[in-house]
């Protein structure tokens, strides 16, 4: 069995920042080496009715080349009451462009509150290889 360190390569999909009533994308990162994605992106203090939305765009390159909204990959929160709230979008490599040379994503974040401090991280998971990572820490 391997390890989920093997499996997945865990990124920060957007620095936590204020992104109030407007939106922000994250840096681009390549899926050659990966089949999957998973986004998961949180945002604070929603007030009722006030919307956070997690979504893929999608580039030929790291440097965002031609990017373009995955529009298949979107999930939007309504706030009933105030409160944190947070939403998930799973991609599967299968919804990128593949053969028109699309090969990263970046995270997109976006919400109606003011103020909001939003965050996000970006998982590339099912490796074509196995994932290289760097981590460091002490064992006790």
């Amino acid at each position: 069995m391997n390890r989920l360190s093997e499996n997945a390569k865990l990124d920060v999909g957007v620095v936590p920042q204020s992104i109030s009533g407007t939106n922000v994308t994250g840096s681009y990162l390549s899926l050659a080496d990966h089949r999957q994605a998973l986004a998961i992106g949180a945002c604070g203090a929603l007030a009722a009715g006030e919307t956070f939305t997690v979504s893929f765009m999608e580039a030929e390159d790291t440097s965002g080349t031609n990017a373009q909204a995955l529009t298949s990959a979107t999930k939007t929160y309504t706030a009933p009451e105030g409160g944190v709230a947070s939403a998930c979008v799973y991609v599967d490599i299968e919804h990128f462009s593949l053969s028109s040379g699309f090969n990263s994503v970046a995270v997109k974040l976006a919400t109606t509150a003011t103020p909001a401090v939003c965050a996000a991280i970006l998982l590339r998971g099912d490796p074509r290889e196995s994932v290289s990572q760097t981590a460091s820490g002490t064992v006790l």
